[in-house]
């Protein structure tokens, strides 16, 4: 019955497109708070070392290990912490749950002071 009447469609129409205006006019005033993604101002950084199939978990450890003290002499590195075998935590300090993989996996977090050469 509501959209059998070509008058009553029209009213119809008109109040839906009313409503969709007046939810965005709601957003632009800032009576609605919008926030699509996360504030993530974190000066961290992650490297993931992916090793050849096969590889030991010794030997992936140390290259891990080697690969964070290269980072570690960094002047904007503060400090390093690496996960060899194991799951490291996500940046909200929640454990990964990573598909399995067929070789050694390790990660290597850092925090870091901002530099002077990456400011734009």
């Amino acid at each position: 019955p509501l959209l059998a009447h070509a008058r009553w469609r029209l009213v119809f129409f008109l109040s839906i497109i009313g409503l969709l205006l007046g939810s965005c006019a709601m957003v632009y005033f800032g009576l609605v708070k919008v926030k699509m993604l996360p504030f993530d101002n974190k000066s961290e950084f992650q490297i993931i070392l992916d090793m050849p199939e096969g590889a030991p978990l010794e030997a992936t450890t140390q290259a891990a290990r080697e690969m964070a003290a290269v980072v570690g002499r960094e002047p904007e590195v503060i400090n390093y912490q690496v996960y060899a075998g194991a799951a490291s935590p996500s940046s909200r300090g929640r454990p990964r749950y990573d598909q399995p993989r067929a070789a050694p996996i390790s990660r290597a977090r850092g925090g870091a002071r901002p530099s002077p050469r990456s400011r734009l």
